[in-house]
């Protein structure tokens, strides 16, 4: 069974390396941002920011992850962590961190999804409803977070005139199958999801990465809310079809978190 496994991997990381070396359309590594690119654009006052983070027995990379976003200096911020219903004590180790750092992160708990939603959606839901941000910064419990992100993110939508910003989370490519899978992957999704097409509002094409997305409030608003799309399988594709359908402008770029181990293949 193991090496039928095994087979079908490989059979797999062929197949689509393959597919990509036949494509003529390439991504380009100058496709990539940095949080240095845009944090010292002329800002008079940063709006209010709220970070929503949904996590589903997510004990073991918290430690990893929160100490990240603690340490943003980012002034009017909040941290809400929803407890999807964890089982192994999620909630107790994000206020034990947020106590041993002294800062202070709002932990919720989650309660069961209502007919027509799915759970992520729901917990991201009930965050919305705690927050007090003009801004809403969608993020994942295993994402690791780089120095200034926050203020990165906020400056970047306001230099560029979007109303939604989304980065792809830098994957670990450690061991010998994450080298050969996560590298096609990523590269057929830009494939998929050329960012320029993206960002353009003549282009239908729109995609946003789920572990980091910077919405206004006002947009989510505008679009109905994350009722719009509760039920949705892949849910920040949804997001971005419902904004970019709407008329709003939005940005998608790629690595600025940083996936964590040992839940995900990451770095």
């Amino acid at each position: 069974m193991i090496d039928f496994i095994l087979f079908c991997a490989s059979l797999t990381s062929f197949a689509l390396w393959f597919v990509l070396w036949l494509m003529p359309v390439r991504w380009r590594m100058s496709e990539r941002w940095e949080a240095s690119d845009c944090i010292h654009t002329e800002t008079t006052q940063w709006p209010g920011l709220s970070v929503i983070v949904p996590a589903r027995n997510e004990s073991a990379s918290l430690p990893l992850t929160l100490p990240s976003w603690l340490c943003q200096d980012y002034p009017k911020s909040e941290i809400i962590l929803i407890d999807d219903e964890s089982s192994d004590g999620t909630a107790e180790c994000a206020k034990g961190i947020s106590v041993q750092a002294g800062r202070s992160v709002k932990v919720i708990r989650g309660t069961p999804p209502p007919t027509g939603w799915t759970g992520k959606l729901w917990a991201l839901e009930q965050g919305v409803r705690a927050s007090a941000g003009e801004w809403l910064l969608f993020t994942d419990a295993d994402i690791r977070h780089s120095p200034n992100l926050w203020r990165g993110l906020v400056a970047k939508a306001f230099k560029e005139q979007r109303d939604m910003v989304s980065l792809m989370a830098l994957l670990d490519t450690h061991g010998l199958w994450a080298r050969l899978l996560i590298p096609a992957f990523v590269y057929f999704f830009h494939v998929l999801y050329p960012f320029k097409m993206v960002q353009n509002l003549q282009s239908k094409k729109s995609a946003a990465a789920g572990g980091c997305i910077l919405i206004s409030r006002q947009a989510l608003d505008k679009i109905g809310g994350i009722a719009e799309y509760s039920n949705a399988l892949i849910d920040d594709i949804a997001l971005a079809r419902k904004i970019k359908d709407a008329g709003m402008p939005l940005s998608f770029t790629d690595e600025i978190g940083r996936k964590c181990p040992p839940l995900l293949p990451s770095s």
